[in-house]
C-alpha cells in the first residue's frame, strides 16, 4: 500500500532531481557490477555483489543468520568434498528452499480459505 501511495505523490506532485540519490544510486550499480567482475575473474573473491546489494534491506533483520549458516555449510563443504560434493548436495539444499516456500504457501492458502490465523512462513 505504501508503494502505491508513494507513487501517486510522485505522479500528482513531481519533484525536481535529487543530485545526492541519484549519485548514490550511480555508484551503488558501479559498485555492485566491479564486485560482479572481480567475482567472475578471480575464484577466491569471497564478496557475491548480491550480498551488498542486500546488506543493507530490511529482509537482512530476518536472514542474517540463515545466510551466515548457509556460508559455514558451503564453505565446509567444497572445502572438504570440493566442487563434485557441492555440486551432489546442491539439489538437496534447492529443495530446502523450495518446500519451506511450499508449505508456507499451503499454509497461507489454508489460512484465506479458512479465516485463520496460520503459520507465518514469513515474517
Amino acid at each position: 500500500m505504501q508503494g502505491w501511495q508513494r507513487l501517486e505523490g510522485w505522479l500528482t506532485m513531481p519533484e525536481g532531481m535529487r543530485g545526492a540519490a541519484t549519485c548514490a544510486a550511480i555508484i551503488g550499480a558501479l559498485v555492485t557490477v566491479g564486485l560482479g567482475f572481480l567475482r567472475m575473474q578471480y575464484t577466491w573473491w569471497v564478496w557475491h555483489p548480491v550480498g551488498y546489494a542486500i546488506c543493507s534491506s530490511w529482509s537482512m533483520n530476518k536472514l542474517w543468520a540463515c545466510m551466515f549458516i548457509a556460508w559455514v555449510v558451503k564453505g565446509l563443504i567444497t572445502r572438504y568434498g570440493g566442487a563434485k560434493a557441492y555440486q551432489a548436495v546442491l539439489p538437496f539444499f534447492v529443495g530446502l528452499v523450495l518446500g519451506e516456500f511450499s508449505v508456507g504457501s499451503v499454509w497461507s492458502v489454508i489460512g484465506v480459505i479458512g479465516n485463520m490465523a496460520v503459520y507465518k512462513f514469513w515474517g
